[in-house]
Protein backbone atom coordinates (compact mmCIF):
# COMPACT_ATOMS: atom_id res chain seq x y z
CA UNK A 1 0.00 0.00 0.00
CA UNK A 2 2.80 2.41 0.96
CA UNK A 3 4.72 1.68 -2.22
CA UNK A 4 1.64 2.10 -4.42
CA UNK A 5 0.94 5.50 -2.83
CA UNK A 6 4.55 6.59 -3.37
CA UNK A 7 4.76 5.62 -7.06
CA UNK A 8 3.02 8.73 -8.47
CA UNK A 9 5.54 10.91 -6.61
CA UNK A 10 8.48 9.38 -8.46
CA UNK A 11 9.91 11.55 -11.24
CA UNK A 12 12.00 10.93 -14.36
CA UNK A 13 15.17 11.78 -12.41
CA UNK A 14 14.41 8.76 -10.19
CA UNK A 15 14.35 6.32 -13.11
CA UNK A 16 18.02 5.19 -13.02
CA UNK A 17 17.83 4.28 -9.32
CA UNK A 18 14.43 2.66 -9.86
CA UNK A 19 15.86 0.52 -12.66
CA UNK A 20 18.59 -0.96 -10.47
CA UNK A 21 16.25 -1.43 -7.52
CA UNK A 22 13.70 -3.20 -9.72
CA UNK A 23 16.31 -5.34 -11.47
CA UNK A 24 17.74 -6.62 -8.19
CA UNK A 25 14.31 -7.05 -6.66
CA UNK A 26 13.09 -9.00 -9.71
CA UNK A 27 16.20 -11.17 -9.70
CA UNK A 28 15.81 -12.07 -6.05
CA UNK A 29 12.09 -12.72 -6.44
CA UNK A 30 12.62 -14.90 -9.51
CA UNK A 31 15.25 -16.97 -7.73
CA UNK A 32 12.97 -17.53 -4.74
CA UNK A 33 9.59 -18.34 -6.30
CA UNK A 34 9.27 -21.34 -4.00
CA UNK A 35 9.04 -18.86 -1.08
CA UNK A 36 5.45 -17.54 -0.80
CA UNK A 37 6.74 -14.17 0.44
CA UNK A 38 8.93 -13.74 -2.61
CA UNK A 39 6.16 -14.84 -4.98
CA UNK A 40 3.83 -12.31 -3.34
CA UNK A 41 6.43 -9.59 -3.93
CA UNK A 42 5.53 -9.64 -7.63
CA UNK A 43 2.32 -7.82 -6.70
CA UNK A 44 4.47 -4.89 -5.51
CA UNK A 45 7.18 -5.21 -8.15
CA UNK A 46 4.94 -5.06 -11.23
CA UNK A 47 3.48 -1.57 -10.55
CA UNK A 48 6.98 -0.36 -9.62
CA UNK A 49 8.36 -1.60 -12.97
CA UNK A 50 5.36 -0.22 -14.86
CA UNK A 51 5.95 3.20 -13.29
CA UNK A 52 9.60 2.99 -14.32
CA UNK A 53 8.55 2.37 -17.93
CA UNK A 54 6.17 5.36 -17.76
CA UNK A 55 8.97 7.60 -16.51
CA UNK A 56 11.75 6.56 -18.90
CA UNK A 57 11.43 3.55 -21.16
CA UNK A 58 14.59 4.61 -23.03
CA UNK A 59 16.89 4.42 -19.99
CA UNK A 60 19.92 2.26 -20.67
CA UNK A 61 18.78 1.42 -24.20
CA UNK A 62 15.36 0.09 -23.21
CA UNK A 63 16.27 -1.83 -20.08
CA UNK A 64 13.01 -0.88 -18.32
CA UNK A 65 11.14 -2.70 -21.11
CA UNK A 66 13.49 -5.69 -20.83
CA UNK A 67 12.82 -5.76 -17.10
CA UNK A 68 9.04 -5.61 -17.50
CA UNK A 69 9.17 -8.24 -20.26
CA UNK A 70 11.23 -10.50 -18.03
CA UNK A 71 8.86 -10.01 -15.10
CA UNK A 72 5.85 -10.90 -17.25
CA UNK A 73 7.54 -13.89 -18.88
CA UNK A 74 9.63 -15.13 -15.99
CA UNK A 75 6.78 -16.43 -13.89
CA UNK A 76 3.97 -18.85 -14.60
CA UNK A 77 0.47 -17.57 -15.44
CA UNK A 78 -0.74 -18.83 -12.05
CA UNK A 79 1.55 -16.23 -10.45
CA UNK A 80 0.47 -13.43 -12.80
CA UNK A 81 2.79 -14.08 -15.71
CA UNK A 82 1.58 -12.92 -19.11
CA UNK A 83 3.43 -14.08 -22.22
CA UNK A 84 1.54 -11.73 -24.54
CA UNK A 85 2.52 -8.68 -22.45
CA UNK A 86 6.05 -10.02 -22.22
CA UNK A 87 6.28 -10.32 -26.01
CA UNK A 88 5.08 -6.72 -26.39
CA UNK A 89 7.65 -5.46 -23.87
CA UNK A 90 10.51 -7.32 -25.51
CA UNK A 91 9.45 -6.14 -28.97
CA UNK A 92 9.54 -2.55 -27.72
CA UNK A 93 12.97 -3.13 -26.14
CA UNK A 94 14.28 -4.58 -29.40
CA UNK A 95 12.92 -1.53 -31.22
CA UNK A 96 14.46 1.01 -28.80
CA UNK A 97 17.98 -0.36 -29.20
CA UNK A 98 17.53 -1.64 -32.77
CA UNK A 99 18.33 -5.12 -31.39
CA UNK A 100 21.84 -3.88 -30.50
CA UNK A 101 21.56 -4.24 -26.72
CA UNK A 102 22.18 -7.97 -26.64
CA UNK A 103 21.00 -8.42 -23.07
CA UNK A 104 17.47 -8.09 -24.45
CA UNK A 105 17.87 -11.26 -26.51
CA UNK A 106 19.43 -13.12 -23.57
CA UNK A 107 16.58 -12.21 -21.21
CA UNK A 108 14.07 -12.95 -23.95
CA UNK A 109 15.55 -16.44 -24.37
CA UNK A 110 15.82 -17.11 -20.62
CA UNK A 111 12.31 -15.91 -19.78
CA UNK A 112 9.91 -15.70 -22.72
CA UNK A 113 11.22 -18.59 -24.81
CA UNK A 114 11.47 -20.87 -21.78
CA UNK A 115 7.94 -20.11 -20.54
CA UNK A 116 6.58 -20.49 -24.09
CA UNK A 117 8.37 -23.88 -24.40
CA UNK A 118 9.84 -22.62 -27.68
CA UNK A 119 13.26 -24.20 -28.08
CA UNK A 120 13.78 -22.75 -31.57
CA UNK A 121 13.11 -19.24 -30.26
CA UNK A 122 15.52 -19.91 -27.41
CA UNK A 123 18.30 -21.14 -29.71
CA UNK A 124 17.84 -18.42 -32.31
CA UNK A 125 17.83 -15.65 -29.69
CA UNK A 126 21.07 -16.88 -28.14
CA UNK A 127 22.65 -17.47 -31.55
CA UNK A 128 21.75 -13.91 -32.55
CA UNK A 129 23.78 -12.72 -29.56
CA UNK A 130 26.73 -14.95 -30.38
CA UNK A 131 26.75 -13.86 -34.03
CA UNK A 132 26.32 -10.14 -33.36
CA UNK A 133 29.24 -7.97 -34.47
CA UNK A 134 31.36 -6.36 -31.78
CA UNK A 135 30.67 -2.71 -31.03
CA UNK A 136 27.20 -2.71 -32.60
CA UNK A 137 26.30 -0.40 -29.70
CA UNK A 138 29.71 0.94 -28.59
CA UNK A 139 28.44 2.69 -25.45
CA UNK A 140 26.96 -0.62 -24.25
CA UNK A 141 29.80 -2.92 -25.31
CA UNK A 142 30.51 -4.01 -21.73
CA UNK A 143 26.87 -5.09 -21.32
CA UNK A 144 27.01 -6.82 -24.70
CA UNK A 145 30.13 -8.73 -23.63
CA UNK A 146 28.21 -9.94 -20.59
CA UNK A 147 25.34 -10.94 -22.89
CA UNK A 148 27.72 -12.90 -25.13
CA UNK A 149 29.10 -14.78 -22.12
CA UNK A 150 25.59 -15.57 -20.88
CA UNK A 151 24.51 -16.72 -24.34
CA UNK A 152 27.54 -18.97 -24.65
CA UNK A 153 26.90 -20.39 -21.19
CA UNK A 154 23.27 -21.14 -21.99
CA UNK A 155 24.15 -22.67 -25.34
CA UNK A 156 26.61 -24.97 -23.54
CA UNK A 157 25.01 -26.04 -20.22
CA UNK A 158 28.05 -28.14 -19.31
CA UNK A 159 29.90 -24.84 -18.72
CA UNK A 160 27.30 -23.53 -16.26
CA UNK A 161 28.58 -22.60 -12.78
CA UNK A 162 27.84 -24.98 -9.92
CA UNK A 163 27.18 -22.40 -7.16
CA UNK A 164 23.52 -21.48 -6.82
CA UNK A 165 22.51 -17.94 -7.55
CA UNK A 166 19.73 -18.26 -4.97
CA UNK A 167 22.23 -18.48 -2.11
CA UNK A 168 23.96 -15.30 -3.31
CA UNK A 169 20.62 -13.53 -3.77
CA UNK A 170 19.49 -14.36 -0.24
CA UNK A 171 22.61 -12.70 1.18
CA UNK A 172 21.63 -9.49 -0.61
CA UNK A 173 17.95 -9.48 0.32
CA UNK A 174 18.52 -7.42 3.45
CA UNK A 175 20.38 -4.79 1.45
CA UNK A 176 17.70 -4.67 -1.23
CA UNK A 177 14.96 -4.20 1.35
CA UNK A 178 17.01 -1.43 3.00
CA UNK A 179 17.35 0.35 -0.35
CA UNK A 180 13.61 0.05 -0.96
CA UNK A 181 12.90 1.42 2.54
CA UNK A 182 15.33 4.27 1.98
CA UNK A 183 13.77 5.11 -1.40
CA UNK A 184 10.28 5.16 0.12
CA UNK A 185 11.44 7.33 3.02
CA UNK A 186 13.16 9.74 0.64
CA UNK A 187 10.00 10.07 -1.43
CA UNK A 188 8.02 10.79 1.73
CA UNK A 189 10.68 13.22 2.93
CA UNK A 190 11.46 11.51 6.24
CA UNK A 191 14.10 9.28 7.77
CA UNK A 192 13.66 5.52 7.42
CA UNK A 193 12.64 3.82 10.67
CA UNK A 194 15.69 1.52 10.77
CA UNK A 195 18.32 4.29 10.47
Amino acid sequence: EELRDALPKLKEKDAPAMLWIAANWAGWTQLNLQDPTAAADFARLVPFAERLVELDEMSYWGMPRILLGSINAGRPAALGGDLQKAQEEFNRAFEIADRNLLLAQVFYAKTYCVQAFDSECYKSSLNEVLQAPPNALPEAEFLNQIARREAARHCHPDRAPTATAAARANRHLGRINAVIDLALATIKGKEPAHL
